[in-house]
């Protein structure tokens, strides 16, 4: 009898891994079918990007609902006005640029080229970074949570609870 005892104690530890890895395999499935579908992809690297962007204007705003009409400057330094208006029952902003004043000094050319030589631009000057703009609602209809990637549902606190208890009654 003897030497049966290691070998009970090896299938003793293997059974309670096997139940261990089984529950927690059924505990994972069951909160990922209550929780939100939110999978990330990666996309694939492609190492030549063209983009055709020359310039980009950015126009800010305040945060209130009215419409108001500030100055910006246009292409040829003059300026020119810019009105901003909220979208409703959104939390998009409408911007209407008027003409610029200054129609003397206006060259258009139509035949110039932007040629860009891919050796002497930095890898980082290929992308631009976003605004980090913070999360408004502008709408009464509108959710006040602004990106609820990382809250927490009832069904969420209710299974980790119970994770919590059947881990606690379990030993």
């Amino acid at each position: 009898m003897r030497l049966i005892n290691p070998l009970l104690a090896v299938s003793s530890y293997v059974t309670w891994m096997t139940q261990t890895l089984f529950w927690s395999l059924v505990q994972f499935n069951v909160f990922s079918f209550f929780s939100r579908k939110s999978q990330v992809f990666a996309a694939d690297a492609s190492t030549d990007k063209n983009y055709c962007t020359a310039s980009i204007n950015y126009y800010k705003a305040n945060v209130m609902n009215n419409p108001y009409t500030k100055k910006s400057v246009c292409k040829d330094d003059c300026l020119g006005d810019f009105y901003v208006a909220p979208v409703f029952k959104s939390n998009l902003r409408l911007v209407i640029q008027k003409k610029c004043g200054c129609e003397a000094k206006k060259q258009t050319e139509w035949n110039k080229k932007l040629e860009v030589e891919s050796s002497f631009i930095t890898p980082t000057s290929h992308y631009r970074k976003l605004p980090q703009l913070k999360c408004y609602a502008y709408s009464d209809e509108e959710s006040k949570e602004c990106g609820s990637g990382c809250s927490l549902s009832p069904i969420k606190l209710l299974i980790i609870g119970l994770t919590l208890v059947y881990s606690l009654l379990a030993h």
